[in-house]
């Protein structure tokens, strides 16, 4: 017996179920896929896999079938039995209509915000809604009309859900943003809290390296971000007491031009640049560049730490 459509649940019901999925998917990433991976390409994983598609029915591609139905007719009063105790079957016509759609096939089972009381009975197989009518006698207008109320309200229903899910989607969009972040800095912390103990920290064997995702039924499972192989290094910060001791140094640099202007007055720039990095490079190691590509724009001088810019004196964009 087909099960009634849209009478599980209310829809408002599934579409919070859904956000608190995708919460609760995103607390449980660790560390490394959220530190070693594009927050953008996170991001893009989590709305591609819990955006709903609306269903939409393909009428123009809707077809029927015929064939014969054992029919209970012991409730009818047209039909002569001496026991009905139990159910008595004539033979009759079975008329079945198979509509084509497209989206989230879940959504059937839901009631929308606003709805028609009067639920059609189908069975949903590989994305076609099927509608069976079993008759004993052959009236083919009656059957038709039939199908096609029990079609307008399903139709009536969709675009009531569509509505519903549109909203949820367009709020759906900015979720994983504001999870992914919060997910990060409580990582962050996590891993600060650890290192101020004042104890090395273990390496936790078994850890994945990356993240396998659940089955996603409604489509094609998205695939999360590639995890960088790297370990996680925060970005470089120069304490205010070297920092100040660079300006110094740059300072005092100046200062020889000025109280030997002959010894510069003929010097370009790139050779008044390598004066400058002289005296860095014999405070910090080797670690200072000139004309150096550093991400999107082009700096005069930078100091550097594990590959990374501690200061810079000027980007040229």
């Amino acid at each position: 017996m087909p099960d009634p459509l849209f009478h599980r649940a209310e829809l408002r019901s599934f579409l919070i179920g859904q956000e608190q999925a995708l919460d609760q998917e995103i607390s449980s990433l660790q560390e490394q896929q959220v530190l070693n991976s594009s927050p953008k390409d996170l991001e893009d994983y989590f709305v591609e896999k819990y955006l709903i598609e609306p269903i939409e029915i393909n009428e123009s591609e809707i077809h029927a079938d015929h064939g014969d139905a054992q029919v209970d007719v012991s409730h009818r009063s047209e039909y002569a039995f001496f026991n009905r105790s139990g159910p008595a079957y004539v033979t009759g016509t079975k008329i079945t209509f198979y509509v084509p759609f497209s989206g989230e096939p879940q959504l059937f089972k839901y009631r929308p915000s606003t709805s028609r009381l009067n639920s059609p009975q189908a069975d949903i197989r590989n994305n076609e809604l099927v509608f069976t009518y079993e008759k004993t006698t052959q009236d083919a207008p009656k059957i038709k009309n039939e199908f096609e109320r029990d079609l307008s309200n399903v139709k009536y229903n969709l675009d009531e859900i569509a509505k519903d899910t549109r909203n949820f989607n367009s709020t759906l969009r900015q979720k994983p943003p504001q999870f992914i972040r919060e997910r990060r800095e409580k990582l962050l912390r996590d891993r600060e809290i650890a290192e101020n103990l004042g104890f090395p920290l273990k390496r936790r064997s078994g850890m994945p390296t990356t993240y396998v995702t659940p089955e996603v039924k409604r489509r094609i499972v998205p695939k999360l971000p590639k995890v960088s192989t790297k370990s996680y290094m925060p970005e470089p910060t120069l304490d205010m007491e070297e920092y100040e001791h660079i300006l110094s140094v740059v300072s005092n640099m100046v200062l020889v031009m000025e109280r030997s202007p002959r010894a510069f007055k003929d010097i370009g720039e790139e050779a008044l640049r390598q004066h400058f990095l002289v005296q860095l490079n014999a405070q910090y190691e080797g670690q200072a560049t000139g004309e150096t590509f550093n991400y999107s724009g082009k700096t005069d001088s930078l100091v550097k730490s594990h590959g990374r810019g501690h200061w810079k004196r000027e980007i040229i964009g």
